[in-house]
């Protein structure tokens, strides 16, 4: 019987996390994957959040090619954003290129694969499902997992005991599936590895229950794989501390490319002045505040007053309601914009934003070049116009310019004006990094080995090239052949190719569940 792949993520694993857990022993099961197989350091997408990066692991293909940018998109030839969904891609992902030539598989828990698509086994899908909704394929399963309680309530809102739980049911999920039905691809996700971040940076202890908890559900699932079988454990991206952060608007405030309102400054400066002390908990060093009920009852206002400061306002592109209010259109040539860790700068086009003020041509291009060189001086911004980065049909769904930090503990901010242009966090946040893992354990791996960087975008092909699948001929990313022992086959044997197949979007009605879906965004902290 030809080998298996079972694909296990842990949505923000990173190696600056789980080796020191590793050390420690309390990861013993990902110890034995790491000294008996490879491992590598995984170059995420940009941005480095969940969508785009799962679907591009899942397909091979770049954001340009699937047209997900961010946890919203802008639909092409439309003035509002829309929550991503499965129907972008598909038809693309491995499990429905392997579903062509007979094989079977079952894929829980990952997501942006709402809705759920037919594929040849079965599928459950992940985050952002909405309550209530159909979310299996075959859509009988779910009456079964409903009544043996097996179904996640991906709205639920979380304490830090119901996040750490949450590795548990996602586990019963997934080896109820594991064990009554037939399979030859498996592909799971932990989401809260990724969550237990966002929602509770000060709860170390925790974290490290969770990720013990985590290990020790791997090592169930892996002991339903066979010898034969091949082992991945990935991650979509990294997690890291933000110790500082440019507020981008501010920036381009103060170079005189965004105005503000004036008749709106004394009050505006006013709200956001309570607002950041809320926020940076300035306001709790006050004596009154050591009383417990009256701390907690002023991080409950804190975390009031932050959710309800999002918009979705121009283009539903995410500005805060302050940032929004305050910007005068007419005088602004340019704004930047924060999907959910997906940053860019977005040119005020005319025949493209509402009250465009900057011609398309000539002085597009020439302000892109004006603004690049405004922002790469700022120390640790690296900028890069959309082309640079992506390729294919949805380059122009992205924004004009592209933004990150080579310093990982820096951030980049779109919520406010009038503020410094660097500014130190004064609390905990985490904020992903570019930086996820691979780890590969199986009869053809080779063996304690440490590998240079890999790409999220080589994850498809080599999978595909391990069940004996042809790759799609416009994939992005390769196979990892370094990966394989040296003696094997699949080292030597040469990657077969098929023409990319392109179908219409799938006809799914999902915009009735995007303001569910956003609402589930800002609990997660995606949208700030």
């Amino acid at each position: 019987m030809a080998g298996r792949v079972l694909i296990i993520g842990l949505d923000a694993g990173t190696f600056d996390i789980l080796l020191p857990f590793v050390e420690r022993d309390l990861m013993p099961n990902l110890r034995r994957l790491i000294e008996n197989g490879v491992c590598a350091t995984l170059r995420s997408t940009v941005p480095a959040v969940t969508s785009p990066a799962w679907p591009a692991m899942v397909t091979g293909l770049n954001p340009g090619k699937l047209g997900l940018f961010a946890m919203l998109n802008k639909r092409v030839g439309a003035q509002y954003d829309f929550a991503v969904a499965s129907n972008c891609y598909h038809h693309r992902a491995i499990w429905s290129l392997i579903g062509r030539y007979g094989k079977r598989s079952i894929v829980c828990n990952v997501p942006v694969t709402y809705p759920p698509a037919p594929i040849n086994g079965c599928l459950v899908s992940g985050m952002l499902t909405p309550k209530g909704q159909l979310c299996t394929y075959p859509s009988a399963l779910m009456s079964e997992l409903e009544a043996k309680g097996l179904l996640i309530d991906w709205e639920a809102q979380r304490d830090i005991d119901s996040t750490i739980a949450l590795a548990d049911e996602e586990t019963r999920l997934a080896l109820f599936l594991m064990e009554n039905n037939e399979w030859d691809l498996f592909m799971t996700v932990f989401r809260a590895t990724d969550m237990i971040f966002h929602l509770f940076p000060e709860r170390e202890r925790e974290v490290e229950a969770l990720f013990a908890r985590v290990d020790a559900h791997l090592g169930r699932l892996i002991e339903r794989a066979d010898e034969q079988d091949t082992v991945f454990v990935v991650s979509d991206h990294g997690m890291t501390l933000q110790h500082e952060v440019i507020n981008v608007n501010s920036l381009l405030q103060q170079a005189g490319l965004l105005k503000k309102r004036e008749a709106e400054k004394d009050a505006l400066n006013f709200a956001h002045s309570v607002i950041e002390r809320v926020k940076q908990n300035r306001l709790l060093q006050n004596p009154i505040f050591k009383n417990p009920l009256t701390r907690k009852l002023s991080q409950q206002i804190s975390q009031r007053v932050e959710s309800k400061r999002i918009d979705y306002g121009r283009d539903g592109r995410r500005l805060s309601r302050l940032a929004q209010s305050q910007i005068d259109w007419s005088g602004t040539k340019c704004f930047f914009v924060d999907l959910g860790y997906g940053s860019g700068v977005y040119l005020n086009l005319k025949g493209r934003e509402p009250e465009g003020t900057v011609e398309p041509g000539e002085e597009y291009q020439a302000l892109r070049s004006h603004i690049t060189e405004l922002l790469s001086q700022q120390s640790g911004v690296i900028v890069r116009r959309r082309e640079e980065v992506y390729s294919g049909p949805f380059v122009e769904m992205a924004p004009d310019l592209l933004l990150w930090t080579s310093d990982e503990k820096l951030g980049l901010d779109a919520k406010y004006l009038d503020l410094p242009v660097r500014q130190k966090r004064e609390t905990k946040v985490y904020h992903h990094t570019g930086r996820g893992i691979l780890i590969a354990c199986g009869p053809d791996i080779r063996r304690g080995c440490d590998l240079d960087r890999a790409s999220i975008f080589d994850i498809a092909p080599t999978v595909l090239h391990l069940l004996g699948a042809p790759l799609p001929d416009d994939v992005d990313g390769a196979v990892l052949r370094r990966i394989f022992r040296e003696d094997s086959e699949l080292a030597s044997k040469a990657a077969s190719f098929q023409p990319a197949l392109r179908l219409p979007e799938q006809e799914v009605d999902v915009e009735s569940d995007d303001e569910v879906i956003k609402d589930r965004l800002r609990d997660l902290g995606y949208l700030h």
